[in-house]
């Protein structure tokens, strides 16, 4: 019994810090060389081959060897699996197994074996011992094999539960791989489709800047045609009281021309500025503000005049700009155009059509003010002027992109604000209620 203890105590003497696969070689290693057997091999069955066994670890003649296969048919090997808890031939293996090639190659004259219970596996595990020399103590070989197998047995379970967690382990990497291939590829979708978002954004946006452009145009072209219809009027008048007074061959020739020759400068001012307005060219110009606004007042002069609305400026400070003076001078448009078909519509009193504009200084920000006497915009309306598309005018009569569009180029590229309201104030005594909106710019803007 001491014997027994002692060598087992030999066989398990394993440093703590080896584990799992080199635990069971210093394992097999230490039974060959303390029981001193030539042999030592701890294998398992194949999976759905359960008749062919695969060597985990091998020694052979003091040294590790390479693994391998061996069928369990009519081999000592198949006993053990099948049958006893331990199988033991102390001697004459090979006649007893006389188709077991392997052992008559190896040499063997004894044999023991011990089936190794692995919990974890349904795949079935033997600890083997061979020996070209006879078993001297059976008994001995018996218990301590039967001993070794159950230590076999727990450090198999342990290298199992190792695995199956590496496994598992590196299963979950790959699909968290998989799982962060899918969100890269769902981000680069979904940079793609903003990338295309905004680009379709920026398309409607143009779509929405030239459709303004070209109402904005059309109501120019028209307030040209009645300035200029007025002043060929007046032309047309003159020229043929010049025709009757050549044939009396009055003097008062000299003094008809000159408001000829006037209208006719009118007439060409007006051509320079819609030039001047309309190219297409984007660039900056430095300009003091009252000359957008002297501009805007000129370009719509035709409607205003022919609507009987007095305009009433109070330009108190005009700073230089460094901006694109058309695309000022469009957000003013908008603004007086819209207080226009206000006034037309709310007001029949021509006596009382009024529209205001002044300047000032506030907070470090140049302020502009338009007002007019049109009875102010209805609470429900105010709150969606400045959106695309929205007006309330005829389909015909409007596209709703003016305000809009002068919203966009005040906030977003002026980097200024544009409010609305309605106000009530006086003016000659008379109070009066319309719409009021209030620019305001930075002083040092350079859009």
């Amino acid at each position: 019994m001491k014997d027994l203890v002692s060598k087992l105590k030999q066989i398990l003497d394993i440093e703590q810090n080896i584990a799992d696969e080199d635990y069971l070689k210093v394992f097999v290693k230490n039974i060959a060389k303390v029981l001193d057997v030539k042999y030592v091999l701890i294998g398992h069955s194949l999976e759905n081959e359960y008749n062919i066994i695969q060597t985990d670890i091998a020694w052979a003649n003091n040294d590790f060897v390479k693994n391998f296969t061996y069928n369990l048919k009519d081999t000592p090997c198949e006993i053990v699996l099948t049958g006893k808890r331990v199988c033991i031939h102390e001697k004459n293996v090979c006649m007893e197994f006389p188709n077991d090639y392997l052992l008559k190659d190896m040499g063997v004259e004894s044999y023991i074996g011990a089936p190794v219970i692995n919990n974890n596996i349904e795949l079935s595990s033997i600890l083997v011992l061979l020996d070209t020399k006879p078993i001297e103590d059976k008994d001995f070989f018996i218990s301590i094999v039967d001993l070794l197998s159950i230590r076999a047995s727990a450090q198999l379970d342990k290298i199992h539960i190792v695995h199956k967690l590496k496994k598992e382990v590196d299963l979950r990497t790959l699909e968290l791989e998989d799982a962060y291939y899918e969100i890269e590829l769902i981000n680069k979708n979904l940079a793609q489709r903003v990338e295309e978002e905004i680009s379709k954004n920026d398309e409607k946006n143009r779509i929405i800047f030239e459709q303004s452009k070209m109402a904005s145009i059309s109501e120019m072209i028209n307030n040209i045609i009645h300035q200029w219809r007025q002043s060929l009027s007046i032309i047309s008048m003159h020229a043929s009281r010049l025709q009757i007074e050549h044939e009396l061959k009055s003097e008062i020739i000299l003094t008809t021309a000159e408001p000829i020759l006037s209208q006719i400068n009118k007439l060409s001012n007006i051509i320079e500025v819609f030039s001047s307005f309309v190219k297409r060219e984007k660039y900056l110009t430095v300009f003091y503000l009252n000359e957008s606004i002297e501009a805007a007042i000129n370009l719509t002069k035709s409607s205003i005049d022919n609507s009987f609305i007095k305009v009433v400026q109070t330009l108190n400070y005009n700073p230089k700009i460094t901006t694109d003076k058309n695309e000022l001078i469009e957000v003013f448009i908008n603004i007086v155009n819209n207080s226009i078909d206000a006034l037309l519509e709310n007001i029949e009193d021509q006596k009382n059509r009024f529209i205001f504009i002044e300047s000032n200084i506030d907070n470090k920000a140049v302020e502009i003010i338009f007002k007019d006497s049109a009875g102010g915009i209805s609470d429900e309306i105010l709150s969606k002027i400045f959106e695309p598309y929205f007006t309330t005018k005829h389909q015909s009569l409007g596209t709703g992109l003016g305000l809009s569009l002068a919203n966009d180029i005040i906030c977003n590229k002026y980097k200024g604000k544009i409010f609305v309201s309605n106000k009530n104030f006086t003016y000659n005594n008379k109070t009066y209620t319309g719409a009021l909106f209030t620019i305001k710019l930075p002083l040092n803007i350079n859009a």
